[in-house]
């Protein structure tokens, strides 16, 4: 798992937004590095309609995912969102999402507009991201999101939304069942410190609830059925190998003719380049 997160930040998101980090997995907290920024993959979930969060805890980016059978995709979104703004306060410049266009402040959240949209690293689903470009102007040849679905900027899927300044107040454009609404929120620095401006945005428009499954019962069904058989493949390479521990024992414990040992290392070589086939 950590490898597709690697792979998607190291390559995808560096080529994207010129962002990169290291991935790796601990199985606790104290087996982190002091300076790493975690993401907790926990099934004790202090809210039952939420996913995954990111908070600026005390100075040091933090994040929270729900362990269920779509986690990685919610890794992978709140790993881009925590690398793209890691205060959660960050603001980019572009025209209004609603008429008439004006220039407003976009709270940077490179996956909610397209939460609900994944693709495949090997075979593991990774969350969709906006790009740069998606806070601009239509222009011809574009992609607005690493998939390339969405057909212009600031558009947002079904299940997204996309938080925004304007005139003083937070507004939110959400898409729900391809039914767009702009909601008018809470005053522009009203939130109490050290409440961060994502965090407040999401509490006052209760966003969490917004979201919608990652998949559809059929699409679970497929993932389930080729999971399964990507076990069963590592399972029968594993026991491929496994045949041959005694032989390497008896070799390393008693010793063999070179000429035999070598002829056995060449057939367990040979059987390894067929399993990795």
């Amino acid at each position: 798992m950590a490898a597709a997160l690697q792979f998607q930040v190291a390559t995808h998101f560096l080529q994207a937004w010129g962002i990169s980090a290291s991935v790796s997995a601990f199985a606790t907290l104290e087996d982190k590095p002091p300076d790493a920024w975690p993401i907790t993959i926990t099934s004790q979930f202090n809210n039952p309609d939420e996913e995954g969060t990111h908070l600026d805890d005390g100075g040091q980016p933090t994040a929270f995912v729900r362990y269920d059978e779509d986690w990685a995709v919610s890794a992978s979104h709140e790993m881009l969102e925590i690398l793209a703004d890691s205060s959660c306060n960050r603001l980019i410049s572009g025209p209004s999402a609603n008429s008439p266009p004006r220039p407003v402040q976009y709270l940077i959240e490179v996956c909610d507009p397209v939460q609900t949209a994944t693709y495949p690293i090997g075979d593991i689903q990774v969350c969709d991201f906006i790009l740069p470009n998606f806070y601009g102007s239509a222009t011809a040849g574009s992609r607005y999101d690493h998939n390339g679905t969405l057909g212009g900027p600031l558009q947002v899927m079904s299940g997204g939304y996309l938080s925004y300044q304007d005139d003083g107040y937070w507004w939110q454009v959400r898409n729900q069942n391809g039914q767009i609404t702009f909601l008018q929120g809470p005053v522009v620095g009203s939130a109490p410190p050290p409440t961060s401006s994502r965090e407040y945005v999401h509490k006052s428009f209760r966003t969490h609830k917004l979201r919608m499954p990652l998949f559809t019962e059929q699409q679970r069904n497929r993932h389930a059925v080729f999971r399964k058989a990507s076990q069963d493949v590592r399972r029968e390479k594993a026991d491929a190998l496994r045949q041959w521990f005694p032989v390497l024992k008896r070799i390393k414990d008693h010793g063999a003719h070179p000429h035999d040992a070598a002829l056995q290392f060449q057939e367990l070589h040979k059987r390894i380049e067929d399993l990795n086939d």
